[in-house]
């Protein structure tokens, strides 16, 4: 039994318990439940625990699931879970990704600063990618949600203080999050042309205009506005694809 290490829980991407640089093997059964008790972030009762987790199965199976399952976690370490009366929690000893992940998301959207211990990878990473749970995925689409605004607040951030390449990083985040969604392509096209890369700013403004032409739509004045000014940009260095589409928008 592990009695001084800390634990780190991974869920973002593949789930993985760690002590250390060793990965621990962890039952399935085991990993749904520190996955849903990490993702609560607050003690659970074992009855929502249960029909969360085991929703098509009788009451008394699933009561039977979360006590084997609870003595299995506990013969690894007896702090990963902690059980109180009729609620059950994560131990003090695990660190969770998603966590802080969050905190860093809240910390650009609801604050506007940027975490100190900004880790963009973080905030690129889709939770529990391989599981199909219904719970999971309504938790990874919150926490798409909550890094899709994230990404495209750091990006603007970061453009401001001239770390365009970290900004760049962080804009193609927010769009492989939410492809058609305008203002992510307009951070990244700030982001290039702060750091003069003005034909690739061109190229992403093509990109996003033939998504919104999928859906019977033109990308809007504040949009086509920031690509008037690259105009003086000498005729033969932007695409002719792109130079038909501003001319487009501008008409």
């Amino acid at each position: 039994m592990r009695t001084v290490a800390q634990f780190r829980l991974c869920l973002l991407g593949e789930f993985d318990l760690r002590i250390g640089d060793e990965s621990v093997s962890v039952p399935v059964r085991c990993q749904q439940v520190l996955a849903l008790l990490a993702l609560r972030d607050r003690p659970v009762e074992r009855r929502p625990l249960c029909a969360a987790l085991w929703p098509d199965e009788p009451p008394e199976r699933c009561r039977n699931n979360l006590r084997t399952t609870i003595w299995r976690l506990r013969q690894l370490d007896d702090r990963l879970v902690l059980v109180d009366g009729t609620h059950v929690r994560l131990g003090q000893v695990v660190e969770v990704d998603v966590r802080h992940a969050m905190a860093q998301a809240r910390d650009a959207i609801d604050a506007g600063r940027l975490s100190p211990d900004l880790d963009l990878r973080l905030l690129c990473a889709d939770l529990l990618e391989d599981w199909d749970d219904e719970w999971v995925l309504l938790e990874r689409e919150r926490f798409r949600q909550l890094r899709m605004h994230a990404l495209e607040a750091i990006s603007v951030q970061l453009s401001r203080q001239g770390a365009h390449s970290l900004a760049v990083e962080a804009g193609l985040g927010a769009i492989s999050a939410e492809p058609f969604r305008e203002s992510a392509h307009r951070a990244l096209i700030e982001a290039f042309i702060g750091e003069g890369n003005l034909v690739e700013a061109l190229r992403q403004y093509q990109r996003f205009s033939d998504l919104a032409a999928e859906l019977g739509i033109m990308p809007s004045p504040r949009l086509t506005s920031l690509m008037k000014d690259l105009l003086p940009v000498p005729h033969d260095v932007i695409p002719a694809q792109v130079r038909r589409r501003v001319r487009r928008s501008d008409g």
